[in-house]
C-alpha cells in the first residue's frame, strides 16, 4: 500500500471515530449521536411533529406493508445524508454501505437489501425535500430542516 492510500485510510478512520464525538459537543445532556425520535415507527412523515431549526428528518419507506420509520437527528455543519443515517443507528436504523465519499453506495436498511440491476428490481433511492438526489449520499451535504426520504423502489 502506498503512502497516499495509507494516509487516506488513516484520515477516514480518524474521521469516522471523531465525528460522533464532535456532534456531541455543545449538546448538553443529549448527545447528537443519539438523535431524537419525532414520531412512532408506524406513523407517516405527514403526521410527524415539525422539525426544530437544528434537525433533519429521516423517513424510511419500505414500499410494503412494513411500518414506515420516521426519526430526527441533530444537524451540524458538513452533515451528509449517510452521516445522518449513521446518527440514527441508536434509533433503530441499521445500514450497510460500500465505498465512501462520492463512491458510497447504501446497500441495505434494516435487513432490506438492494436487489441490484435489472428491470423491475428495487433498490434504496433517496430524496431530499421531495427531490430525487443526483449525488452520492456520502457527499450530499444537508441543511437544517432538510427532510430525507429513503424509498425501496424501482428506479424510474
Amino acid at each position: 500500500m502506498d503512502r497516499e492510500t495509507w494516509l487516506n485510510r488513516l484520515l477516514a478512520s480518524v474521521l469516522c471515530c471523531a465525528l460522533p464525538f464532535l456532534f456531541c459537543l455543545g449538546c448538553g445532556n443529549a448527545p447528537a449521536s443519539q438523535g431524537k425520535p419525532v414520531a412512532p415507527a408506524n406513523s407517516s412523515a405527514a403526521t410527524a411533529p415539525p422539525l426544530t431549526a437544528d434537525e433533519v428528518r429521516i423517513t424510511v419507506d419500505y414500499s410494503t406493508d412494513r411500518k414506515i420509520e420516521v426519526v430526527s437527528v441533530l444537524w451540524s455543519e458538513g452533515l451528509t445524508v449517510l452521516d445522518a443515517l449513521a446518527l440514527a443507528k441508536p434509533l433503530g436504523i441499521e445500514i450497510e454501505v460500500i465505498g465512501e465519499g462520492a463512491g458510497a453506495l447504501l446497500t441495505e436498511i434494516n435487513g432490506v437489501k438492494n436487489e441490484a440491476g435489472g428491470e423491475g428490481t428495487k433498490n434504496w433511492i433517496y430524496y431530499v425535500n421531495n427531490n430525487q438526489a443526483t449525488a452520492s449520499a456520502g457527499i450530499y451535504a444537508l441543511r437544517p430542516g432538510d427532510v430525507i426520504v429513503w424509498r425501496f423502489e424501482s428506479y424510474q
